[in-house]
């Protein structure tokens, strides 16, 4: 026996070998991995949502209200994706609790989308500019969502497991 499981006494019973407990960890993590890997939202489809919400931010005061509506009409096919997509999930999961982080990043993309829409863009270049800055603040907010809800889903796994 190890000189420190010596000095626990009667507690030895409790007492999990190094080599078991990192295996024991080792899983678990791969566990997690695989699970969020298995059942988040795609960053394709992230990808997706956000090139067209640049888009459409970027040409509202550039274009006509039916070249804005057929660019929207590109959600739909995205959408269809996405829901066939979740099906094939063996099991729906639960609805997560409140997540401050998740709410805070979700409210400073509505207010920088709401600062962009105050940018007027006519010309081509300006147009450009536009989408480009719209495209890193939606992404940045949509990777931020999406590990704050990663990270909350894990939160919970373990919470569920103990």
């Amino acid at each position: 026996m190890m000189e420190s499981e010596v000095s626990m006494g009667s507690e030895d019973s409790r007492l999990v070998p190094s080599s078991e407990a990192s295996r024991a960890l080792s899983d678990a993590v791969q566990h997690s991995e695989k699970m969020l890997a298995t059942s988040e939202s795609s960053m394709i489809f992230g990808l997706g949502i956000v090139a067209i919400m640049s888009t459409l931010v970027s040409l509202r005061d550039g274009s006509s209200g039916t070249s804005l509506l057929w660019i929207s009409a590109l959600f739909v096919p995205l959408l269809l994706w996405q829901w066939a997509r979740q099906r094939r999930r063996a099991k729906p999961r639960t609805a997560l609790k409140g997540s401050g982080r998740y709410g805070l990043h979700f409210l400073a993309s509505l207010m920088l989308i709401q600062c962009l829409l105050l940018w007027t863009a006519q010309t081509g270049w300006e147009i450009g500019a536009k989408w480009i800055v719209s495209f890193s603040i939606l992404w940045v907010g949509f990777t931020r969502m999406q590990s704050a809800l990663d990270e909350d889903r894990v939160r919970e796994g373990q919470e569920q497991l103990a």
